[in-house]
């Protein structure tokens, strides 16, 4: 392998399995840390497969610079690294979706909650506005009709829906929920 790293790569591009593992070994440290971050079973395969797959798309031909092993190295480097923002940012989603799931119709029945639900409940009406954590406070907690709402607070019912939206809406972008069927937070 005398063309340096350069040659090590476009082996590998060409299926060379000594060369992929090369690779793989020269980038093992890497894969291992952000592996160890992900805290999930697979992670270090996943973060293997997606280096193979790095290997492969490189543009290595068209792009001078990656004619360089110092670039080379700093490419693949940044692809994983990217590679663990991707799939630390899906892990998390996922997470927070099997662990915090959290109607807030279920708030007003509170005996059914747990300290810890009740806490993150009131953690996220925190992070609101005071106008939209009184919005949802009277809406889900208390169960005030949104008429109900408007009189207490001396605003419209139609200031009341929008304050309600919006406010849910934080709280949706706030645990990191996004609706898949409408592309909203």
């Amino acid at each position: 392998m005398s063309d340096g790293f350069y040659g090590v790569v476009n082996k590998a591009r060409n299926n060379d399995k000594q060369a992929i593992m090369l690779i793989i070994n020269k980038f093992k440290p890497l894969i291992g840390k952000y592996s160890y971050l992900l805290k999930y079973d697979d992670a270090s395969s996943d973060l293997t497969i997606s280096l193979i797959e790095i290997i492969k798309k490189m543009p290595i031909y068209t792009n001078e610079n990656l004619k360089c092993d110092k670039f080379i190295v700093g490419y693949i480097a940044a692809a994983i690294k990217n590679r663990y923002i991707y799939l630390s940012k899906k892990y998390h989603k996922v997470y927070l979706n099997e662990q915090t799931t959290l109607n807030l119709n279920d708030v007003r029945n509170s005996e059914n909650l747990n300290l810890d639900d009740k806490i993150f409940v009131w953690e996220l009406l925190d992070k609101l506005s005071k106008t939209q954590r009184e919005v949802l406070i009277l809406k889900f907690i208390k169960d005030y009709s949104d008429k109900e709402i408007s009189k207490a607070l001396n605003i419209s019912r139609q200031s009341v829906n929008k304050t309600k939206n919006r406010g849910l809406d934080n709280i949706r972008r706030y645990i990191g929920y996004k609706n898949i069927s409408t592309g909203r937070w």
